[in-house]
């Protein structure tokens, strides 16, 4: 039996197989090298969970390409959790992408493709290495 994250995998992979042209591409695996030249050459990346990657790691690489991170199974409906929505990594996603769905995003992307470059070049300007690596120390120490 397949759980939740499988299914929408499958799903995806499916997609991938019917959209012309090769724009969708699945990645399941973990390959530090692949994902960022997937984060550099990408204009959304679809992520299961952030809850998955408590520390936003994998959401703030893609930013930092330029790649917006949209949440394709959302339990809340906002980035974070209740520790993480005082860092400035979970207050940037939350008021620039936080919220999007994949619909939203391609939506703004085609009928306001300026406010959609404004919000990336925002979120690239962002130096946020620094509270990833405190909120990684206050996640250890809470432990």
């Amino acid at each position: 039996m397949m759980n939740e994250d499988q299914m929408i995998i499958k799903e995806l992979e499916k997609a991938q197989d019917e959209i012309e042209g090769g724009n969708l591409k699945v990645v399941t695996g973990n390959n530090e090298v692949v994902s960022h030249l997937i984060f550099a050459g990408s204009d959304i990346m679809l992520y299961l969970n952030f809850f998955q990657d408590p520390l936003l790691q994998v959401p703030l690489k893609a930013l930092k390409y330029g790649t917006v991170p949209i949440e394709l199974n959302p339990q809340t409906g906002h980035v974070g959790t209740h520790e993480q929505e005082a860092t400035t990594t979970a207050k940037i996603f939350n008021s620039l992408f936080g919220r999007m769905s994949l619909g939203q995003a391609l939506d703004l992307m085609k009928k306001d493709g300026r406010l959609w470059e404004l919000k990336i070049m925002e979120a690239m300007e962002k130096d946020l290495c620094c509270d990833v690596h405190v909120s990684a120390y206050t996640s250890i120490k809470n432990l």
